[in-house]
């Protein structure tokens, strides 16, 4: 974490990458800049997973990654 000697954090925003145009214009606006589009480099395309799973893969996937109730994403 970024705390100061006085115990104070030092941020008061946090961005997320899921979101990472939208954090980025959100910072930009909080500092008061001009915000920027950012540059899309090296995006990947990948078919949707259901297309990359077989019926095996999926079961031993179900088996150890079950969902946590105490963590949440949003």
């Amino acid at each position: 974490m970024l705390v100061g000697e006085d115990g104070w954090l030092g941020l008061d925003f946090i961005g997320r990458y899921e979101t990472l145009q939208d954090s980025f214009a959100e910072a930009c606006r909080r500092i008061g800049i001009p915000e920027r589009r950012l540059a899309v480099v090296n995006a990947a395309v990948h078919r949707p997973w259901e297309d990359r799973c077989d019926d095996e893969l999926l079961r031993l996937a179900t088996r150890f990654h079950r969902p946590r109730r105490s963590f949440s994403t949003k």
